[in-house]
């Protein structure tokens, strides 16, 4: 097993159990450390939102500083689309 899986792994349980933000922010030093990827974060969220659902995964995407709001900046583990 690589670095990264037990992270991902993480990610992938907290979205199941629907853990506030700041849970994915107490791990997003480690995910950094071991160089996770946005593209590795975004495809766990979205290989776990067909079980888990979407609301769960939408926490995880929620900015902490703003959790009732539409996030107005990126959120550290979300590629923006907008070019």
């Amino acid at each position: 097993m690589d670095d990264e899986t037990p992270v991902l792994d993480t990610i992938a349980a907290l979205a199941a159990v629907g853990a506030p933000p700041v849970s994915y922010l107490a791990n997003a030093g480690t995910a950094a450390d071991l160089d996770v990827t946005l593209e590795d974060v975004q495809g766990v969220l979205v290989a776990v939102a067909p079980i888990i659902g979407t609301a769960p995964v939408r926490i995880a995407v929620i900015t902490p500083d703003r959790p009732t709001e539409r996030p107005s900046a990126p959120h550290p583990w979300i590629v923006s689309h907008s070019g």
